[in-house]
């Protein structure tokens, strides 16, 4: 496997852990080439490096936020948009 970046995903409060998750590296900006008002959005690939994946799952399915936590401190908003389909897949998450 390719080098990932290890960060905690919890429930949107931060109490509870979710997962632990790697992010591959990879990320795409993305903008609608349409709309001059509309933000550019931040998706990165990852991998379930362990953890449940059940509140993973249904955070992706009702399109709910999570909290994406670094070993340092910082935390931001997120959302599952692909999920990996096995243990060796990688899925997308966006940055909100």
């Amino acid at each position: 496997m390719a080098n990932v970046s290890e960060v905690t995903i919890r429930e949107l409060s931060g109490k509870q852990q979710i997962a632990r998750v790697g992010l591959n590296g990879y990320k795409s900006f993305t903008k609608n080439p349409t709309s001059q008002t509309s933000p550019s959005r931040l998706i990165w690939s990852f991998t379930v490096l362990d953890g449940n994946r059940g509140p993973l799952e249904q955070s992706w399915s009702q399109r709910r936020p999570v909290l994406l936590c670094t070993p340092n401190g910082k935390s931001a908003h997120v959302r599952v948009v692909a999920m990996p389909v096995d243990k060796d897949s990688f899925g997308l998450i966006e940055f909100l």
